[in-house]
């Protein structure tokens, strides 16, 4: 099990609307409840981000999408199970502020990969925000060192990786539901 303090930790600053930094299977990422409204907002003033763009939201497993979205096939399901982290946007949700959903309605769901991912989410019991630790439009920090400060400084909390714990960097393909139910690769 993976630093549970670290998790216990996290998981209180998440309860209570906050802000942390952590390591996804892609980047480092800032991260909050989706489903606080207020919470999601601070991510946006963080990032300097626009308020109407809507976020990725990570989930420990595919069933805690059920509520938020639709049914989908085995293929998406598949897609989403697979190793390679996959972000897969829903043509609607349920369930969550309008500061987490696209202009056009969509909705941005990624399974996470990484222990320490499933194990925070799991633990929370709602899915979190993932998005790059960097001002909006500047480059993402894919290391801990290259966390702007300004992002450090403002964020509730900072998880750091166990000694010995390795961040696969691996971009995720990101891939949106047409209306016949089937994925159309984004990227």
């Amino acid at each position: 099990m993976i630093g549970l303090s670290i998790i216990e930790q996290a998981v209180k600053v998440l309860k209570k609307g906050g802000t942390i930094i952590y390591p996804t299977e892609t980047l480092w990422g800032i991260g909050c409840d989706a489903t606080n409204e207020a919470a999601v907002d601070k991510v946006s003033i963080i990032k300097d981000r626009d308020l109407v763009k809507g976020y990725i939201l990570m989930v420990d497993e595919i069933d805690m999408l059920t509520g938020y979205v639709d049914s989908f096939s085995k293929s998406i399901q598949e897609l989403l199970s697979s190793e390679m982290p996959t972000t897969m946007v829903f043509p609607k949700c349920y369930g969550l502020p309008s500061n987490v959903i696209r202009s056009d309605g969509t909705v941005a769901f990624r399974v996470a990969k990484t222990k320490l991912c499933k194990e925070l989410i799991r633990s929370f019991g709602k899915p979190i925000i993932s998005t790059s630790a960097n001002p909006s439009k500047e480059i993402t920090a894919i290391e801990k060192s290259k966390i702007p400060a300004s992002i450090l400084d403002c964020a509730d909390y900072v998880l750091n990786l166990p000694d010995g714990q390795e961040m696969s960097m691996v971009p995720s393909r990101i891939l949106r539901i047409d209306s016949g139910g089937s994925p159309q690769r984004i990227r």
